[in-house]
């Protein structure tokens, strides 16, 4: 089984907002600690300047990973649990986010540089011996929806050709 260690970072996505103000709080508190921590333990090798580089990339990819939460909960799995699908598939966008046996994880391992695009990398596959995939990067702009609604129709009726053919 897979070790889940971003649970607190996933809880701090889908509950906090960054403002400006928080950002630059975020900045100093990285600074204070990184301090701390160097007073109390001399052989820590993180220092607050290579922190601090971060900063502006972890305020970029939170934002960019709570929007694609808030599409993943309003727009894609609300069709997947009217369909009453929601075992038998399992949900993957930007290989961060999943949905497997109805639950939501942020995945251990994050590319920032996809995270960040304003495209989604959108996956739903079929748990089944002849399972299938539907796949498609999708822009985030005012027209997403109609494509979501688009493979999530496509998988819907592949999942039920696939059924009624094996009875």
């Amino acid at each position: 089984m897979e070790i889940e260690n971003t649970k607190d970072f996933q809880d701090f996505i889908v509950g906090q907002e960054i403002s400006d103000e928080k950002a630059e709080n975020i900045e100093q508190i990285i600074a204070a600690f990184s301090e701390y921590i160097v007073a109390v333990n001399p052989e820590y090798v993180y220092n607050k300047t290579y922190l601090r580089t971060y900063v502006e990339d972890f305020i970029k990819c939170q934002k960019a990973l709570k929007l694609k939460y808030q599409i993943l909960l309003n727009n894609i799995l609300v069709k997947i649990l009217a369909a009453g699908i929601e075992r038998e598939c399992i949900i993957n966008i930007d290989d961060v986010w999943k949905v497997e046996k109805g639950k939501i994880i942020l995945c251990n391992s994050i590319n920032p540089y996809i995270v960040t695009r304003n495209k989604m990398q959108f996956e739903l596959e079929l748990i089944h011996e002849n399972g299938f995939v539907i796949a498609e990067e999708i822009n985030i702009d005012e027209e997403y929806e109609n494509m979501l609604d688009v493979c999530i129709s496509t998988f819907i009726e592949r999942r039920k050709e696939l059924l009624e053919d094996e009875t």
